[in-house]
């Protein structure tokens, strides 16, 4: 018998404030290069899809968002040869949070224009991140009654 596919799931958040992307640098797990990303982690148990993309958005930005659409899903295969099936979500900034302590794994935090993040100077973590951004522009997203809680 087969066994079963299970991809990690994970959730990613595309924040925006006038032509800036609120952007996360960290080291590549592969190879330790310096890459940037969205605010993403994994889903925790007992935890629904939104709650995480806001806790990943704290936890690695010390920044408060309020989630306004889904982009969807995407399945990707990481750098290490591990499959994601990331949801994707977009969010407005409420504010920077001094209460909170970022998480160690992130380098920095950068607002970067789209043509900051695409110009060669940055490695994304994965071609998604800038897939994501793109389709924020295009006004890809769909209404956050779409994704389902129980």
């Amino acid at each position: 018998m087969t066994a079963r596919y299970k991809p990690n799931v994970t959730v990613a958040t595309v924040i925006q404030s006038d032509d800036r992307f609120l952007m996360v640098e960290e080291l590549r797990s592969s190879d330790a290069v310096r890459v940037i990303n969205q605010p993403a982690g994994h889903l925790e148990a007992g935890e629904s899809l939104l709650e995480a993309a806001l806790r990943e958005v704290a936890e690695e930005t010390c920044w408060r968002a309020a989630l306004t659409a889904y982009l969807g899903p995407t399945l990707l295969t990481g750098d290490t040869g591990v499959d994601y099936l990331r949801h994707s979500f977009l969010a407005r900034p409420i504010g920077l949070d001094d209460s909170l302590q970022r998480d160690d794994s992130i380098l920095d935090v950068h607002w970067l224009t789209r043509g900051e993040i695409m110009s060669g100077d940055w490695i994304l973590r994965h071609p998604v991140v800038g897939d994501l951004i793109d389709q924020d522009l295009l006004d890809a997203a769909v209404p956050l009654t779409i994704v389902r809680q129980s």
